[in-house]
C-alpha cells in the first residue's frame, strides 16, 4: 500500500506518514509477521514519520518521562518506550510524539 501511495504522491510533493499503536512496534512477540517493525524495515523509506498513538493502551500509560522514553516494565505492552524504538532500528528523525 505505502508504495502504491508514493508512485501516486512523489517525495518532496506530498508527506506520506502512518499513526501506528506503540504496541505494533513489539515485533513478532505478539505478531508473528513482525507488526510494525517489518513495515519499517520493508517500506520504511518511503513513510515520512510516525504520529505513533502512545494513549488508549489499556494499563499502559506513557504520561511521564520514564514510561514514555525509558521503561514501560510494567505495562502489558512493555518495551515500546521511545528508547526501546530506537534500540529496535526505528529512525529517530522518524518519531512525531504530541
Amino acid at each position: 500500500m505505502t508504495r502504491e501511495l508514493r508512485k501516486h504522491l512523489p517525495v518532496g510533493e506530498y508527506i506520506v506518514t502512518h499513526a501506528p499503536q506503540a504496541p505494533y512496534f513489539t515485533g513478532t512477540v505478539r505478531y508473528p509477521n513482525g507488526g510494525y517493525l517489518t513495515v519499517d524495515k520493508e517500506v520504511g523509506h518511503l513513510i515520512d514519520w510516525y504520529n505513533i498513538q502512545f494513549y488508549n493502551q489499556g494499563d499502559c500509560t506513557y504520561d511521564s518521562y520514564e514510561t514514555l522514553f525509558v521503561n514501560n516494565a510494567q505495562c502489558y505492552f512493555p518495551q515500546t518506550t521511545i528508547g526501546d524504538l530506537l534500540a529496535k532500528g526505528i529512525n529517530p528523525n522518524k518519531i512525531v510524539i504530541g
